[in-house]
């Protein structure tokens, strides 16, 4: 048979910290007038410097009862006023699973419920208090200051005697960092030999940096020689930097040197031909 809901709860719990959290805690220690908590956490401190682990009193197991209960199970809400209803704006925090009541008040022991803003643990400390531990979940404004037992019903409902003071919690920054190469491409025609490489670096941070550098070598073999140089770099800062980088070399061979051996090949027989010449000439005198 299914655990009838809370038809309404009264009362004022108190604000506190226990001194653990996902086993039975020993202690429990109410706030004079708040509780210091960050979004997105469970640890806490009182006013009175006592560091431990957000928690909500509802009284003395087999004693004095802070919130009294009229039906099995109950559900947690933030408010930002102490008013006992649920209030425009109000904002539950606990679910989807709602809390049984005996396993604050009858059942002995240390209940886990995991829920979608975290995991919250119901049952007593050693000492007997009765107490709901678990986090504030994250994205609440410090304008909710006050805890209410809601029963799912319009009717009263119980409120924290004390506030708590969220703080904000910490923020984290995302970075994709990705690289991407392509291979070399050589083409090679009747008269030149391009070669190309392109590498592509992409880094991306809040804002969104991308580098890039291009290199490109083009070789050219012809009768003649040419070597030309060409350097260019362009910077454009924007919410996206792109900085590109090309260097282009032109290299040409020169021609064979074998016509001027051919040249000194020729006087030299000339020289030798005029020398016999006149030897001959002068033994004829």
């Amino acid at each position: 048979m299914p655990i009838a809901p809370v038809l309404s709860s009264t009362g004022h719990p108190t604000l506190g910290v226990t001194n653990a959290y996902s086993i039975e805690p020993s202690t429990y220690t109410a706030g004079t007038s708040y509780v210091n908590v960050t979004s997105g956490s469970a640890v806490a401190t009182t006013d009175g410097s006592v560091l431990g682990y957000f928690s909500i009193d509802f009284g003395t197991f087999d004693g004095a009862q802070l919130v009294t209960f009229s039906g099995a199970q109950f559900e947690l809400y933030l408010s930002e006023d102490g008013l006992a209803q649920i209030s425009a704006g109000d904002i539950k925090y606990t679910g989807p699973t709602l809390f049984n009541v005996n396993d604050l008040t009858t059942n002995t022991g240390w209940y886990k419920y995991t829920e979608t803003n975290g995991t919250f643990y119901v049952g007593q400390t050693t000492g007997g208090q009765e107490v709901v531990t678990g986090p504030i979940p994250p994205g609440i404004s410090s304008a909710y200051k006050y805890v209410k037992i809601y029963d799912g019903s319009a009717t009263a409902v119980a409120v924290s005697a004390q506030y708590v003071t969220v703080a904000p919690g910490s923020t984290t920054t995302r970075t994709t960092t990705s690289t991407v190469t392509s291979t070399s491409t050589t083409i090679t025609t009747s008269s030149a030999t391009i070669t190309q490489t392109t590498t592509l670096t992409q880094t991306t941070t809040q804002p969104t940096t991308v580098t890039q550098a291009t290199t490109q070598t083009e070789t050219t073999v012809q009768p003649t020689t040419f070597t030309q140089l060409t350097t260019h770099t362009e910077t454009t800062t924007q919410p996206t930097t792109t900085t590109v980088t090309t260097t282009t070399t032109s290299v040409s061979t020169s021609t064979s040197s074998s016509n001027l051996s051919l040249g000194v090949a020729v006087i030299v027989t000339a020289i030798v031909a005029a020398l016999a010449a006149w030897v001959l000439r002068g033994r004829r005198l």
